[in-house]
């Protein structure tokens, strides 16, 4: 069988892009890595390269668009609604390649293990999740080993601001504490999921052989991990590398190499340690509290917009 594509939707510039990118050719140089961005999106000579608004490519995001309504309070709207759009776009490049199967992977995503190895392990899925919550599925590494899975999911992701009870549906399964919403292609993976046909795994299930693909590098339980002040810095677990190869470990003791490590929001700043296979203690540290003053304005604005929320849209 021919080596898995890895492909990575992502438009703009953005330094952990390249990490992504340089590290996916490392562990896989016989695979195709694809990025499909926009004229701002630098990428390295050995990324196949495709613009997400060639006609083909951008085959109805201008209608998903237009029918989107923002229900989300802790994020912009051109950035959720992107997140979904990409999936059209992925359903849309599979189709003009004539894929059948690829990893998609986010580009905060770094790969430590043979991709095309690694899918064997999933062959009877059509799709691998990941947890975030109870009620949203993490896909920043999903196997996506039937295209028919995806065009399926695209289907819903259009029907479901089409259809007031589908939506209706969809707002519930989003509902945060404090009367705050979610409603993200997460969420949207979640309930496609619930009232699918298509088979599906979750990565945490896998753990008990010791296989770990890695949800996000601060979501720690049942691992052993560190924070420098519990109060005001988020727990991540702690990564020992051993012959080039991150290494977590439970809090039993066992420990498991790391096939993928995911680092979203704050913590992108550890892939540049990560991709050299070291996490200096106090360099982390500044790095943190550089971050957390960094994004004091952001934290501002988005209690702003939760202050001013009406009717429904958060946009």
């Amino acid at each position: 069988m021919e080596p898995l594509p890895i492909i990575v939707v992502h438009c703009g510039k953005s330094q952990a892009l390249d990490l992504t990118l340089r590290q996916a050719h490392k562990t896989n140089p016989e695979s195709r890595l694809i990025l499909l961005g926009d004229e701002a999106t630098q990428h390295p000579d050995f990324v196949e390269f495709h613009c997400i608004y060639e006609p083909e490519l951008y085959r109805g995001v201008d209608f998903f668009y237009s029918i989107y309504q923002h229900l989300s309070s802790s994020s912009l709207p051109k950035f959720e609604k992107f997140c979904m759009a990409r999936w059209l776009i992925l359903r849309n490049f599979m189709h003009q390649e004539g894929l059948t199967r690829c990893l998609a992977i986010d580009s905060d995503v770094l790969v430590f293990c043979n991709v095309s190895e690694e899918a064997k392990r999933f062959s009877s899925y059509a799709m691998t999740f990941a947890h975030w919550n109870e009620t949203q599925n993490l896909i920043h590494c999903n196997f996506i080993l039937d295209r028919a899975a995806l065009d399926s999911f695209a289907e819903y992701l259009l029907a479901v601001y089409q259809d007031p009870e589908l939506l209706e549906r969809a707002i519930k399964a989003g509902c945060k504490r404090k009367g705050k919403y979610r409603v993200s292609d997460m969420s949207h993976f979640y309930d496609w999921s619930i009232h699918t046909n298509f088979p599906f795994c979750f990565f945490e299930d896998f753990y008990k052989d010791g296989i770990f693909f890695d949800s996000c590098i601060d979501f720690w339980g049942g691992f052993q991990s560190f924070s420098w002040f519990p109060k005001v810095f988020r727990r991540i677990k702690h990564v020992a590398w051993k012959d080039g190869l991150p290494y977590v470990t439970l809090i039993d003791g066992r420990s498991m190499p790391a096939k993928v490590l995911h680092y979203h929001g704050a913590q992108k700043f550890l892939m540049d340690y990560h991709v050299q296979g070291k996490a200096p203690f106090w360099g982390i540290f500044f790095c943190f509290l550089k971050d957390k003053v960094r994004k004091i304005p952001e934290k501002i604005q988005n209690a702003v917009r939760r202050c001013i929320y009406r009717g429904g849209n958060w946009g």
